[in-house]
């Protein structure tokens, strides 16, 4: 991605802070942190890494070097996916928030989720619709649909 600010892996047009408001809770972004606030006061925050691993990362997943823009719109999209697959929030944040504890999503639901919202990541940057969206297809999702609704929520 063009626009990045010398040496710190954040958009240079990303200085704004917004929040996003969704069925079960808010997501409170600001330039470098992302924080995931449920209606029962229970929160998840998270930050880019600006380090080779996470730089090689954000390449993969179509963000070139800007490890900003894939932690912030990562920690959208696990709420956004969720709710267009009709759960009530994201089971993986869900349980963050939670501290893993009173009946949470299971190791292995999370994991599926991670996938799938890694794989939206990189069909929402142009790349293929990997096996990972395939839940999304399952439930009866059209991508593009998705993606065309991601893009205007995320990049407005």
């Amino acid at each position: 991605m063009s626009g990045l600010l010398q040496g710190t892996g954040e958009s240079a047009d990303y200085g704004r802070s917004r929040t996003y408001e969704f069925r079960h809770c808010w997501v409170h972004v600001s330039p470098g942190y992302t924080e995931t606030v449920y209606h029962d006061g229970s929160r998840v925050c998270a930050a880019p890494e600006l380090n080779e691993t996470y730089f090689a990362k954000a390449e993969r997943y179509g963000y070139g070097r800007d490890v900003a823009a894939l932690s912030r719109e990562h920690e959208i999209l696990h709420t956004f996916l969720a709710e267009k697959l009709g759960y009530g929030s994201s089971p993986t944040l869900w349980a963050v928030a939670h501290n893993h504890e009173g009946g949470v999503a299971p190791v292995w639901e999370m994991e599926e989720e991670e996938t799938m919202v890694l794989a939206f990541q990189v069909y929402l940057n142009g790349g293929p619709a990997g096996e990972g969206v395939r839940r999304l297809t399952d439930a009866g999702l059209d991508l593009e649909s998705l993606r065309v609704e991601a893009l205007a929520l995320l990049r407005e």
